[in-house]
């Protein structure tokens, strides 16, 4: 019991001075009848304490998934749970969630959690608390069971302004598939699915993408901070964060000029999830 908590819901408490109540009319009238009420009411109160102790022991976590999100968007923590004693497990709550989750006898489940992503930047681990006021909402049991790992939450992506068109003087690899074949790369997200080489793939069992380069490929574009002028220091972060993710739905090499930090030109899944780390990580404005 270790870790566990305790609190009478106003439900509890109505219940507890009712109880008192009969009891001091039947000890004031000596009437058996009211007695046996008020013992009985007693009874199902002490019962609905070990029902709940039951119900919230012998979940076990086995371990916690979650993925970047932006800001605005819905963390979703993906909590893989167990029975370990053969029964069943209902109505839990999970940090105050609006929803309750049940776990059968002896089975495996994945519960999604879904939390308010309100800052961007790195979210710290928070404990992940187990509450259940089942099976007559007299009671409030709390027990800590885990930990939900950190994420980083991307700012939110806006389109404030336009993507400027003229491009940089670096030759980026080709997006033509007319210039000249330089070799095949393993797929990586955001790589352009038209390049996907599916003879290859039919081949080797594994995504395979067409590389080409050459001095005549598409030059690289630029996401220079400096293009954001106007704007105020989160709309220009989240700008910048639009400017990404457009880039690379469109297949385009790009790079990131960031006031304290530049990233060379790429097109890659690992690149844009790099941009968007950095943007996270913007320090807070300071205010003068």
């Amino acid at each position: 019991m270790k870790g566990w908590r305790i609190a009478p819901t106003g439900l509890g408490i109505g219940f507890v001075l009712m109880l008192f109540a009969l009891l001091l009319i039947a000890i004031n009238f000596s009437n058996n009848l009211i007695f046996t009420l008020c013992f009985f009411l007693m009874a199902a109160f002490l019962l609905s304490v070990w029902f709940v102790i039951r119900n919230m022991n012998g979940i076990e976590v086995v371990n916690v998934r979650v993925k970047p999100v932006h800001l605005g968007q819905k963390i979703n923590y993906q909590i893989s749970v167990k029975d370990l004693v053969g029964s069943d497990h209902l109505y839990i709550e999970l940090n105050g969630s609006d929803r309750y989750f049940h776990l059968p006898a002896d089975t495996t489940q994945i519960w999604n959690l879904d939390l308010n992503a309100d800052k961007r930047g790195l979210s710290l681990e928070q404990p992940l608390e187990m509450s259940c006021i089942w099976p007559l909402g007299l009671f409030t049991f709390k027990r800590k069971i885990a930990q939900l790992p950190e994420i980083l939450i991307y700012p939110e992506a806006q389109d404030l302004a336009a993507l400027d068109q003229p491009l940089s003087g670096s030759a980026a690899h080709s997006q033509s598939e007319a210039e000249e074949l330089d070799g095949l790369r393993e797929y990586q997200a955001g790589d352009n699915l038209k390049r996907i080489d599916w003879r290859a793939v039919a081949r080797r069992g594994q995504l395979q993408v067409k590389h080409f380069d050459g001095a005549d490929g598409d030059p690289s574009l630029w996401l220079d901070w400096n293009n954001t002028q106007g704007l105020d220091y989160e709309s220009r972060i989240s700008c910048l964060c639009h400017w990404v993710l457009e880039c690379q739905q469109a297949g385009r090499e790009f790079g990131l000029r960031l006031p304290a930090k530049e990233i060379d030109p790429n097109r890659t899944g690992q690149h844009t999830q790099q941009c968007l780390s950095e943007l996270a990580m913007m320090p807070e404005e300071v205010v003068s």
